[in-house]
């Protein structure tokens, strides 16, 4: 019988009673791991069999294994003591774990700092018993996994953590402000006011008016831009001062929209579902473990390892998206209130995942489930879970991994304006002089030729 308890005690298996024939109705036996394995034979009308409460370790080393996913779970030196602390809101939870069961906590021996472990490669680790508990939580995903997972400690969303829009160009200002509305506009008043000064000329005028005085009136055009113009007559003058309004309006109104965009310039589109970021071609950052969940979203993909993902979404670079869970978001919001501008929207119209349970993972017969369990509804019940979430930025801090740099300072442009900004100005004055240039030609040839024309003409009709 102590062979197979001893057995047990090898494979930890904790639940196990043995019963012996001779000793029929009388005792069962089974072993007390702590602090050093030892057999005991109990009536078989003693209970409960097994303990209800938390177990007793009596200081003996509770080995664990964190995974290194910040900020759940922080390890890290303390330069005033010297001691290997396990910090974040699981970090937190495995020393509540260890003072309950009244265990000493000791760091698995292969723990590197920075070296991030995916949840399959602590369940390895769990299966050779390598560890006692691995510091990670993981998402129930399949029904199969209910019979090795702990009750849920966090309840999440995972979404997409999509780059703030980058703003336009300076030299695409200038293109906005001479959109096709605006254009339409300013030459509908100028032809409005041409037809009004024209039919005015007309009725109080011996002087002929032609199509081009209505199409080209001067006065309307040199108003409407806000240059002065000689005035004709007395009877206009309040058509003038009308046109005068008008165009300090516009040169106004032109000059502050100058002046605001080129102070705060507007963005180009921001990408806030999937469909808008296969538009914008943002390619999002994953892993090898994680690919089969994206097969079905047709995104651009980035395929990292562990340690790589994190150090891209750590250092926040901007230039791809991420899934990130809204603990994570919560932390990187609240960091980046502190920069010169924000990197990234968290959307919630791209998640991968509206709900998700992240619980602790078991092997089939570990000793610590029921213990884990139960701490982990006492703590969500108290709000010590909430407070452990609101120490991550202290914690990351105090472990030195809270960069206090503002990666958005990198990115930042000189924002004074080039010869090459002024391009759509260029071009507008270019086609517009060769426009000009064009019709100038053709009058000059209308000119010479008309006179020859008139008399084709006259001869063709009279040869009629």
């Amino acid at each position: 019988m102590e062979a197979l308890l001893q057995t047990s005690y090898h494979l930890r298996i904790p639940y196990l009673v043995g019963l012996l024939a001779a000793d029929e109705h009388l005792f069962y036996y089974r072993y007390n791991p702590y602090p050093s394995f030892r057999t005991e034979q109990r009536p078989l009308q003693f209970s409960p069999i097994f303990d209800q409460s938390f177990p007793n370790m009596q200081g003996h080393p509770l080995i664990v294994m964190p995974d290194q996913w910040l900020p759940r779970s922080i390890p890290y030196l303390d330069r005033r003591t010297g001691k290997q602390i396990l910090a974040g809101s699981v970090g937190r939870f495995i020393n509540l774990l260890a003072w309950r069961l009244n265990a000493t906590l000791q760091l698995a021996q292969t723990v590197t700092p920075g070296r991030f472990l995916h949840a399959s490669a602590l369940q390895e680790l769990g299966k050779s018993l390598a560890i006692d508990v691995p510091a990670s939580v993981s998402m129930l995903e399949r029904s199969e996994q209910l019979t090795r997972t702990s009750y849920p400690l966090e309840l999440t969303h995972i979404c997409l953590m999509i780059p703030v829009a980058k703003e336009i160009p300076l030299k695409d200002i200038y293109f906005l402000l001479s959109s096709v509305s605006n254009m339409l506009l300013a030459i509908g008043i100028v032809l409005a006011y041409g037809l009004v000064l024209s039919l005015l000329r007309q009725l109080t005028s011996t002087d002929d008016v032609h199509l081009v005085d209505f199409l080209l009136n001067d006065r309307a055009l040199r108003g409407v831009l806000g240059q002065s113009f000689p005035r004709r007559g007395c009877s206009s003058r309040w058509i003038y001062l009308m046109l005068g309004l008008v165009g300090l309006n516009v040169s106004s109104i032109f000059e502050a929209a100058l002046e605001t965009m080129m102070a705060h310039p507007p963005r180009e589109f921001q990408a806030r579902s999937f469909a808008d970021l296969q538009r914008t071609d943002i390619p999002l950052v994953t892993t090898e473990e994680d690919l089969y969940t994206l097969g079905d979203l047709h995104l651009a993909l980035l395929v990292v390892n562990v340690s790589e993902y994190h150090h891209l979404r750590n250092g926040r670079n901007s230039s791809s998206a991420y899934f990130a869970s809204r603990l994570h978001w919560t932390l990187f919001s609240e960091q980046q209130k502190r920069f010169s501008r924000e990197l990234f929207i968290y959307s919630m119209d791209a998640c991968l995942w509206s709900l998700a349970l992240l619980s602790f993972q078991w092997p089939q017969s570990s000793c610590f489930a029921e213990p884990v369990s139960k701490l982990i509804l006492e703590v969500r019940a108290n709000g010590l879970y909430q407070f452990w979430v609101g120490m991550h930025h202290y914690d990351m801090t105090e472990a030195g991994l809270s960069n206090m740099a503002d990666p958005s300072l990198r990115t930042e442009e000189n924002a004074a304006l080039r010869l090459r900004d002024l391009q759509w100005v260029w071009l507008a004055y270019g086609t517009l002089l060769a426009i000009a240039s064009l019709m100038f030609l053709l009058e000059v040839i209308w000119t010479s030729i008309s006179p020859y024309i008139s008399v084709i003409f006259y001869t063709f009709i009279r040869q009629l």
